[in-house]
């Protein structure tokens, strides 16, 4: 199924260029206030709040908790998704939004060039086009990104709750177009058959007469003091772990095989992140027993698989990493993390969600100059992406300890 347009759609340019648009305000609301307001189901399954696990700070000896997020579902009528952010506005001028986007702080940010101003806490001034797609048929809301990485925690792990939903067996379920024909293989092993892909476009708004909203299992939300909290929900993670694992044909739980192979994913030449030493962390996964492998060219299956039965996954700092999601419950996890990048969701919340033993190898980002010298220089503009060194003396000690 597919909503696009004949000439592949149009970009919001196009329609806020244009005066076949209404610009009026928008009060701000939940989706649960807003569902109890308009007689529309919703349940809040668990207020959240239970603690997942301490992490260390930045500075030493300092911690903070990772706790459960709200974990919610309901049904809004007659309303219009804004495209990639997943805000929704209904005709009662309701604003929906909070544990809808993976990160609650970026209102502005989120409504792109939607928004005319923020008037206050609790209402937007919005500029809406009139004419655009509808969805007739009621739906399942998941959205979805190019990014593997954010696609596995932002789109696929929506499921979780999306299968709760009454009826959920026999809906469609909406998902942007345009994502990479292997990331639609993840949802059907998901249990989401092909048939049931709604495929709408990214760039435009949509109306919906009938839509299922899910919160986000892994989402950055905020503390009481505004300070930016990962939220992680290990019943989610768990639930995409095994249906995953099912539909590819694996066993759910700890492997029972005896001969399980060491992986290390390796990072090669790509645009940025870089590893500049990985022939040199490849020598040292091979003198732990490792196999360097990549996921280029494999199917959803076909990658399942291949790490279905690992006893030790070393990763890089990437997208592809997120396959650790479905490795055994018992598979050793080293991740390489470069100074610049946080990252609080993937394989350290697939790990602390699943129980899988995890080591973080802490790695130097490399200055332009040595990345140059190195005969790689730097692609990306943004600091997060910077090339960096892999410590092989911290990886080793990390692969001695978790592989006795």
């Amino acid at each position: 199924m597919s909503l696009l347009q004949p000439n592949g759609g149009f970009l919001w340019e196009r329609f806020l260029s244009t005066p076949n648009e209404t610009e009026r305000a928008y009060k701000v609301q939940t989706l649960g206030e807003w569902c109890a307001a308009n007689n529309e189901p919703y349940a809040l399954l668990e207020a959240g709040g239970e603690l997942v696990r301490r992490y260390p700070g930045a500075q030493a000896g300092e911690f903070f908790d990772i706790k459960t997020p709200p974990v919610f579902v309901g049904r809004l009528r007659d309303t219009v998704v804004l495209p990639v952010s997943t805000f929704n506005c209904t005709p009662d001028h309701a604003l929906i939004y909070a544990g809808l986007t993976h990160r609650d702080y970026a209102l502005a940010s989120d409504l792109g060039p939607f928004l005319v101003q923020i008037l206050s806490q609790s209402l937007c001034q919005l500029r809406i086009p009139n004419e655009m797609p509808v969805v007739e048929q009621e739906c399942i809301f998941l959205g979805g990104r190019a990014n593997f990485g954010h696609f596995i925690f932002e789109s696929l792990a929506r499921w979780a709750l999306g299968a709760r939903i009454p009826g959920s067996g026999s809906l469609p379920v909406a998902i942007y177009d345009g994502m990479p024909e292997r990331f639609h293989e993840f949802l059907e092993l998901a249990g989401i058959p092909r048939a049931r892909h709604l495929r709408i476009d990214m760039n435009l708004p949509t109306r919906f007469k009938r839509v299922w909203r899910v919160s986000s299992p892994l989402y950055m939300g905020t503390t009481p003091t505004g300070a930016h909290a990962p939220l992680w929900w290990p019943k989610g993670v768990g639930f995409i772990h095994s249906q995953v694992r099912s539909g590819a044909g694996l066993p759910d739980g700890p492997s029972s095989l005896s001969e399980r192979p060491i992986l290390y994913v390796a990072r090669g030449p790509q645009k940025w992140r870089r590893i500049l030493n990985e022939a040199e962390v490849i020598e040292c996964v091979k003198k732990y027993g490792g196999t360097p492998i990549t996921l280029d060219g494999l199917s959803a299956q076909e990658q399942v698989r291949l790490v279905g039965n690992a006893r030790a996954m070393i990763l890089h700092s990437g997208a592809a990493n997120a396959i650790s999601l479905f490795a055994p419950q018992d598979c050793a996890i080293v991740e390489f993390q470069p100074t610049s990048v946080s990252a609080f969701f993937g394989p350290v919340a697939y790990a602390s969600c699943l129980g899988q033993p995890y080591r973080r190898i802490h790695c130097r980002v490399a200055t332009a100059e040595e990345a140059l010298a190195a005969g790689f220089p730097m692609n990306s503009e943004y600091g997060f992406d910077a090339d960096y060194w892999v410590d092989c003396q911290a990886l080793g000690a990390a692969l001695k300890s978790l592989l006795p």
